[in-house]
């Protein structure tokens, strides 16, 4: 993933498309899990896949939407956390969370980014309190 740059240029130009119709989704783990963020455009963060994608494309003038996969707790290793088996109740909050994922790519489809972002933008992330009951 962190060379996922080459594949979307690679795709880009395939499909005879320009770096403005391209929607990157991407996991964060500097949102809550469960949380959905949409940005018409933006900087990388900490996120090495995006900087590949971003460095492949020439610029960050793309849309993007980001599925918050991150602790309710600090990290002490980011890529211990991400390669660990979920727990059922995360898992639950990840599904709903890429049904949303899924509703709100079809927004930015049909009624354009700034409807998305209007809905999805607002989301709440999971309660942690409900994840340690399951």
């Amino acid at each position: 993933m962190n060379l996922s740059g080459i594949s979307v240029r690679e795709l880009l130009g395939k499909y005879e498309l320009d770096v403005p119709d391209l929607l990157a989704l991407w996991d964060e783990t500097q949102l809550p899990l469960g949380t959905i963020r949409i940005h018409p455009e933006g900087s990388a963060g900490s996120h090495n896949g995006a900087k590949s994608v971003i460095s492949s494309v020439g610029t960050q003038e793309f849309a993007r939407l980001r599925l918050g996969c991150g602790p309710d707790h600090p990290l002490s290793s980011r890529k211990e956390y991400v390669l660990r088996p979920m727990k059922k109740a995360e898992l639950e909050v990840a599904a709903e969370m890429i049904g949303e994922a899924g509703d709100a790519v079809e927004m930015i489809l049909t009624q354009g980014i700034d409807a998305a972002m209007t809905k999805y933008n607002r989301r709440k992330p999971a309660d942690p309190e409900e994840l340690e009951e399951k």
